[in-house]
């Protein structure tokens, strides 16, 4: 067993919806974040990049904080731990009995899902059905191709294998800093201005928190709670609402972000361009109910 590695498979979603050189740029912010994550907390890796896939390699005392700080990283969708061997059949059967060995309950139903790409002598149909007759011969499991207790998967990269049958979910969106930079007011909706922020955030933007007043136990707790996200988060303080737009246009924001609710708009009035600094004003908590807001908020300082 000594061949074999360990690594965190990365998975993504909409950037692939986006041109070649769109999707590059982004996953290479993709990678940098995920540095300035792991820079904060001295965690040493190493990345590998294929065309829809990003391989991490981090020491096994380091994989535990690892995984958790990916599941916090906007523009992941998913990510894996797996285990690397060569392509070899035999040996890919091998991890495969043993990764079911460790999954499979006795009455589980189970299904093997191949994924290639390269090329190779056998087709990834070929290699499902291979892998899933040794199971059953092993264990006696079912298979279930539809809705299976277990799915065990396999991806081959040209010489390469990776096994593995969890997938953690992470928070998707696009990878911070991406569409740029917006300030976002904490004045007296504390909690739903963290909301605003995590929104920003997940839509790729760096968010410069604004709070109005002094340093306070809410601004601290704000703080903390969005330095989950973004490491290098750097609040700034100003006396009052009324500097907020000229902080903004001093941060090179490209939007002053508030959390007025609909009730809050339409009992109040607000500006929605300051004319003199050019500042657009963004409310993306607009279309979400008190009750709603309160669930996103308990889930975001977690």
């Amino acid at each position: 067993m000594a061949d074999i590695k360990k690594l965190l498979l990365l998975r993504f979603g909409e950037l692939w919806l986006k041109s070649f050189e769109v999707r590059r740029r982004f996953t290479d912010r993709l990678l940098t974040n995920i540095s300035d994550a792991f820079n904060a907390e001295k965690i040493p890796f190493k990345s590998i990049k294929s065309h829809d896939r990003i391989f991490l390699e981090v020491s096994k005392n380091d994989l535990a904080k690892a995984t958790e700080i990916l599941s916090r990283t906007f523009g992941l969708v998913s990510f894996s731990i797996v285990e690397e061997i060569e392509t070899d059949k035999e040996k890919i059967r091998d991890f495969v009995i043993r990764e079911a060995s460790k999954v499979l309950k006795p009455k589980d139903t189970f299904a093997i899902r191949a994924r290639r790409t390269g090329t190779h002598e056998f087709t990834s149909r070929d290699l499902e059905r291979e892998l899933g007759s040794a199971v059953v011969g092993k264990f006696g499991n079912k298979v279930d191709l539809v809705t299976p207790d277990k799915t065990i998967f396999v991806e081959i990269r040209d010489n390469k294998a990776y096994i593995f049958s969890e997938k953690t979910g992470a928070l998707g969106g696009l990878p911070l800093g991406v569409e740029g930079k917006v300030a976002v007011l904490f004045s007296e909706y504390y909690e739903k201005s963290t909301v605003a922020s995590f929104l920003m955030m997940k839509r790729g933007c760096k968010t410069v928190p604004l709070f109005v007043g002094r340093k306070s136990k809410k601004a601290n707790e704000a703080i903390q709670n969005l330095s989950k996200y973004d490491p290098l988060l750097k609040p700034v303080f100003i006396k009052s609402e009324k500097n907020a737009f000229e902080a903004a246009r001093e941060s090179k924001a490209r939007a002053l972000v508030t959390a007025e609710s609909l009730a809050d708009i339409l009992s109040e009035k607000k500006k929605a361009f300051d004319k003199k600094t050019g500042i657009f004003v963004l409310q993306p908590l607009v279309g979400f109910d008190e009750k709603k807001l309160k669930e996103m908020c308990e889930n975001i300082v977690r």
